[in-house]
């Protein structure tokens, strides 16, 4: 990745010696939003940092194929009606190691699917429900305080916030 020391301090807000201790496990502790922060910038995700899970990205490989499915399904009329820059996202796929989830997120809007469809948690079909634009008219004043909490957050912040959410919603349907 060609980063060093400093520029990752500089990208994470710390000094370079709080960087030194994070990876000489002197810092125990780790805030969660570094813990999403770094794993953003070092392009794995959080659970592989924290030596929970194997796999760099768990989602990776079903994300690559899904996309790369889409892509080549598309019609290239429609495809150079859209604006959509298919050959920029099939470089993107092919030749990037890591996929943040942010990248994944901007991939699937660009593409008008769902990251969780690309990512192999839902599949779609014509009964699946489309997204709709959501105002604030008629919501309760919780979900009300909750839209202006996420207008408020950066994407960083909105992606911690989607995978706690889709967490606390699978434990929920259980």
């Amino acid at each position: 990745m060609g980063l060093t020391v400093d520029d990752l301090a500089d990208r994470l807000g710390k000094n370079r010696a709080t960087v030194y201790r994070y990876e000489s496990d002197e810092i125990e502790n780790f805030p969660i939003t570094i813990i999403y922060h770094l794993a953003d910038i070092l392009q794995t995700s959080p659970q592989f940092l924290m030596g929970w899970d194997k796999n760099e990205i768990p989602w990776d490989k079903e994300f690559r194929d899904r996309v790369m499915d889409c892509i080549q399904s598309a019609d290239s009329a429609d495809a150079e009606a859209s604006g959509i820059d298919y050959e920029a996202i099939r470089s993107l796929v092919e030749e990037t190691r890591w996929i943040t989830l942010e990248r994944a997120c901007d991939i699937a809007d660009q593409l008008g699917v769902s990251i969780d469809f690309l990512v192999g948690r839902e599949e779609i079909d014509d009964n699946t429900e489309k997204p709709v634009a959501i105002s604030s008219d008629g919501l309760s004043e919780k979900k009300r305080m909750l839209l202006e909490i996420i207008n408020g957050m950066d994407e960083t912040q909105i992606g911690m916030y989607l995978e706690i959410a889709r967490a606390i919603r699978a434990e929920h349907k259980k």
